[in-house]
């Protein structure tokens, strides 16, 4: 099996009208998010600075100085707790928003995937079919995140505790890395699984996903460690790109701004590749 074929495929699927609709959707609910965390921010941050010398210069730019106008005031402590909490509310949100809405994206995958599948069921009645078992796949991905990623962490730790040295604290880190890559993507096809058949046994999408990443372990690797590599060449060249804009005026947090949401756009993106070629990569098996 040729797993360049698969990756192949699951590009040219993730670039689906379907599937840009379902990034579409994905981000607006990471902007919507975002947004009331960046006005509640603001609030705080403009009435700490309304009487203050401060205030003036951020209407050219962001200085630190607003961090000690802010901060050194009474009740700052519980201000930046509060913001703490909504921050951390908001990422859950997201996280589970993410989880519902996976399903309507390996749906839509899968009918990129597949010449002449018909109609599509819209995005969101799709997404909110597969919700429960999306949640349940995503619960044992968890376990499997913390068991293996806290075994090989701790190992990780007593390595470098015990003077082991760079080398095995790099390769310590590259496994860490590489295993969490795994398990994500055997929940990815355990994701596929769920949606192509029809079954909603989490315990069945996984056994499945198990099965197939066993019987395939060559091609699985590479497709796992080409996504690996996608993922952080993008978040590489977003991370880069965002630090060499000189953000001191208006017009460069404006450009800053715009390249850290398509920086944002192309790590979701790249996440539904990671769907798309473990779908892909499932149906060639089939």
């Amino acid at each position: 099996m040729n797993p360049l074929l698969a990756i192949a495929r699951g590009i040219r699927a993730a670039s689906s009208s379907g599937s840009l609709v379902a990034l579409g959707w994905i981000y607006g609910v990471l902007a919507a998010l975002a947004a009331i965390l960046t006005i509640v921010v603001y609030t705080v941050v403009s009435l700490g600075v309304a009487r203050s010398g401060v205030a003036g210069q951020l209407r050219s730019g962001l200085p630190t100085d607003w961090l000690i106008d802010t901060f050194t005031q009474p009740g700052a402590g519980s201000k930046f707790i509060a913001i703490l909490m909504l921050a951390v509310a908001l990422a859950v949100v997201y996280a589970a928003a993410s989880v519902a809405l996976s399903g309507g994206v390996v749906a839509r995958l899968l009918g990129s995937l597949e010449a002449g599948s018909g109609e599509r069921e819209p995005f969101l009645a799709a997404c909110g079919r597969f919700a429960g078992p999306m949640l349940r796949v995503a619960l044992i991905e968890v376990v499997f995140l913390v068991v293996v990623g806290g075994v090989l962490a701790i190992v990780w730790v007593a390595g470098l505790a015990g003077d082991a040295g760079n080398a095995f604290a790099w390769i310590s880190l590259g496994v860490l890395v590489i295993a969490i890559a795994v398990i994500t993507g055997v929940s990815d096809v355990a994701r596929v699984h769920v949606v192509a058949t029809g079954d909603r046994s989490a315990v069945a999408a996984w056994r499945d996903a198990l099965a197939h990443a066993a019987r395939r372990a060559p091609v699985f690797i590479v497709v796992v460690v080409f996504n690996l590599v996608v993922a952080a060449a993008v978040a590489w060249i977003a991370v880069t790109l965002h630090g060499t804009i000189q953000r001191e005026t208006g017009t460069g947090v404006l450009i800053g701004l715009a390249v850290g949401q398509v920086g944002v756009l192309g790590r979701i993106w790249v996440r539904i590749v990671a769907l798309s070629t473990q779908a892909s990569l499932r149906r060639l098996a089939a």
